[in-house]
């Protein structure tokens, strides 16, 4: 409540006229009024929400897709981008919005790699020559948590997931490969850009971290065995993209 001043006028004083202004027979108490109340604070984001989102980007991979061996701490084997080389990712995510800065959401990240660095799987032996390099795939699916520190508006992103890889190489002579493994944990940070109460665009930079447990090979006329002498490397992935994200029926 909010009560204004009142100032009663001083005896002596002059009116308009010129006369000497009189007293009031009866002072008006002072005016008392309620202010309004404050306005309600504004959330663009909804409190909770069934989450929608799909991403664009690039993906570099990194480490060993296999080893051979190590000497300490060092691991030798063959390089992933020996096999296969970055190349464009896509991913689609589906969860829930809760407490208006976290979701609980599952993925699925598809990547088209380039041709491998190393020659040697295209012509490796004389009578063995895997061919040229048809495609290369990886799949990428789990469960993933992010948080946001400024939903409504501008704020950092992190998010973390953790889920099971897949990679697929085909060559021209019809040999195949196929690398396989449960694990792979990544960490992203990037922003979240608000831009209508239903929509947002997330810049995310990724780093992943994993192993092939799974390590097969088709060859022409042998058919499918197991990569001898080898055993689970250390491979990442590193993933430049940018997300377009929904919020439906959310609620406040």
């Amino acid at each position: 409540m909010y009560q204004e001043p009142w100032a009663p006028p001083q005896e002596g004083q002059r009116a308009p006229g010129g006369g000497p202004s009189p007293l009031p027979a009866a002072r008006p108490g002072p005016y008392v009024y309620d202010p309004p109340p404050p306005a309600p604070p504004m959330h663009h984001a909804p409190w909770a929400s069934l989450w929608l989102g799909a991403r664009v980007g690039a993906l570099f991979p990194f480490g060993n897709a296999y080893a051979t061996g190590s000497d300490g701490y060092y691991e030798y084997g063959e390089k992933w981008d020996g096999l296969a080389t970055g190349g464009a990712l896509v991913e689609g995510d589906v969860g829930a919005r809760f407490a208006r800065s976290f979701i609980l959401y599952g993925f699925w990240e598809h990547g088209w790699m380039g041709k491998g660095s190393d020659p040697a799987w295209r012509m490796p032996d004389p009578g063995s020559n895997f061919g040229d390099q048809n495609s290369a795939t990886t799949d990428y699916t789990g469960l993933g948590f992010r948080w946001s520190s400024r939903p409504s508006s501008v704020g950092l992103l992190i998010d973390v997931g953790l889920g099971y890889r897949w990679f697929r190489e085909r060559w021209s002579s019809g040999a195949k490969m196929d690398l396989q493994g449960f694990g792979e944990f990544r960490l992203g940070l990037g922003a979240d850009v608000r831009v209508t109460r239903l929509f947002s665009l997330t810049p995310l930079l990724t780093i992943s971290s994993g192993s092939f447990s799974d390590r097969t090979v088709t060859l022409p006329g042998e058919g499918r065995r197991d990569i001898a002498q080898t055993y689970s490397g250390s491979h990442g992935t590193l993933t430049l993209s940018v997300g377009g994200n929904f919020d439906l029926w959310g609620s406040d």
